[in-house]
């Protein structure tokens, strides 16, 4: 992936950045599209507050 993404590009990696499944110059590559389109920052912050619900849906195992 190159540092310089398309809008698309960009959009379609969000899902993963807001997992924190991305590394390297591709998560910086997302990040600073982000820092610069508000649409995609909306996005991301809707993706990530998802992400953080599901995490908190799961019930609390029990530990021996």
């Amino acid at each position: 992936m190159t540092a310089d993404l398309t809008h698309d590009e960009a959009r379609e990696s969000l899902a993963a950045l807001a997992l924190d499944a991305l590394e390297g110059t591709e998560r910086e590559a997302v990040l600073a599209h982000v820092a610069g389109c508000a649409a995609c920052a909306r996005e991301l912050a809707e993706l990530r507050t998802a992400a953080d619900l599901v995490a908190l849906s799961a019930p609390p195992a029990q530990l021996d």
